[in-house]
């Protein structure tokens, strides 16, 4: 006899990448400076610090180290995790996903 053996798999849930914003420029300090993609509020704004961002890839970027302009249109910077990091200018970061939470 044939007999199908059945093993369960664990189920995965996927957590959507939640788009943080917007690399616009990397300032004479060596951070990037980044356009938020929504408005803040003050708590979001506080568990946004500290948090790392990656591409779309989920490669990570770099940290979130500083939050400013008004809330509603917010900027933050992000320490870089590498030195070569120019060429992400441009480039869209997310919160989430698999490794893009600190």
């Amino acid at each position: 006899k044939n007999r199908n053996i059945y093993i369960p798999l664990p189920i995965l849930i996927y957590k959507p990448m939640q788009e943080a914003g917007k690399i616009i420029n990397f300032s004479k300090n060596k951070t990037f400076i980044v356009k938020s993609a929504s408005a803040l509020d003050l708590r979001g704004a506080v568990k946004l610090l500290g948090k790392t961002l990656v591409t779309r890839n989920s490669k990570k970027v770099g940290r979130v180290n500083d939050i400013f302009g008004p809330l509603k249109s917010p900027y933050f910077s992000l320490k870089p995790f590498q030195n070569n990091s120019k060429d992400l200018i441009g480039q869209h970061l997310y919160i989430g996903g698999k490794k893009g939470v600190k």
